[in-house]
């Protein structure tokens, strides 16, 4: 009970702070509760003399909700490790549903990217993992 009554704090003193604006065309915000994980690890340029250590990239696709839709805000938090040794991510991402894509038809869904550097060294899908929240927090005084 403590945990939820702190996450509604939290989400809400976020909201509350957000300085974000939807676009004028916008008619609803909807929580994305999956997407397609990648990680991949860059060798930086380095000059002849430095050294220079790989950096792992976490990049997630997230297929849109509408042809005219877009990928709103998306936090990416580390949580700790799990059980078995990998390191654990929280992610929460918004799509934000646009009123002409209820009339616009498309050859295939629109694909919304989100990237975050999350460690030096070399790491891979297995040494990862990725949870999407999905819940909602309504509230009659927004």
């Amino acid at each position: 009970m403590k945990s939820l009554l702190a996450l509604t704090v939290f989400v809400l003193s976020t909201a509350a702070s957000a300085t974000t604006q939807l676009p004028k065309d916008s008619v609803a915000l909807t929580i994305l509760s999956e997407g397609q994980v990648t990680v991949e690890t860059h060798m930086p340029n380095c000059p002849k003399p430095a050294m220079c250590e790989p950096a792992t990239i976490l990049t997630i696709k997230f297929t849109l909700q509408g042809c005219m839709d877009k990928l709103g805000p998306v936090t990416i938090k580390e949580t700790g490790f799990t059980a078995d040794g990998k390191k654990k991510y929280v992610v929460t991402a918004y799509n934000i549903n646009n009123e002409a894509s209820k009339y616009t038809k498309c050859v295939r869904a629109p694909i919304g990217v989100a990237t975050q550097v999350i460690g030096m060294g070399f790491m891979s899908n297995d040494s990862v993992e990725v949870e999407f929240t999905n819940y909602t927090v309504r509230s009659e005084t927004f």
